[in-house]
């Protein structure tokens, strides 16, 4: 259904206190060019960190997830933050992506 490949966080870090976006950029593949939503699981030793779930818009190239740390996040980094990204193709099949992505909390 489409291909997605997710950026960097801008400043390339999540500063305590602060928030930032990831860009998750979408090919489309198969004629598809449906809704994408896209959902945060955030690993456990990502204390104190939230982050919006997005969605890519019908014909849309890209979408950003936004990411907050409160100020008493606990620095650190994982590379355990998953992204899953769900269309549904054809109005009856649900497909979905899980894509792996690193996020660095820093003071």
């Amino acid at each position: 259904v489409a291909k997605l490949t997710p950026g960097q966080l801008k400043s390339g870090v999540l500063k305590l206190g602060d928030t930032n976006e990831l860009p998750i950029k979408v090919e489309w593949l198969n004629d598809f060019a449906g809704e994408v939503k896209l959902t945060v699981k955030l690993p456990p030793e990502l204390t104190g960190v939230t982050a919006q779930n997005a969605t890519i818009a019908a014909g849309a190239d890209a979408a950003t997830v936004v990411f907050k740390a409160a100020a008493d996040a606990k620095p650190g980094s994982s590379q355990n933050v998953v992204v899953t990204a769900t269309a549904t193709y054809a109005g009856k099949y649900t497909v979905t992506q899980e894509l792996k992505v690193s996020i660095t909390v820093a003071k």
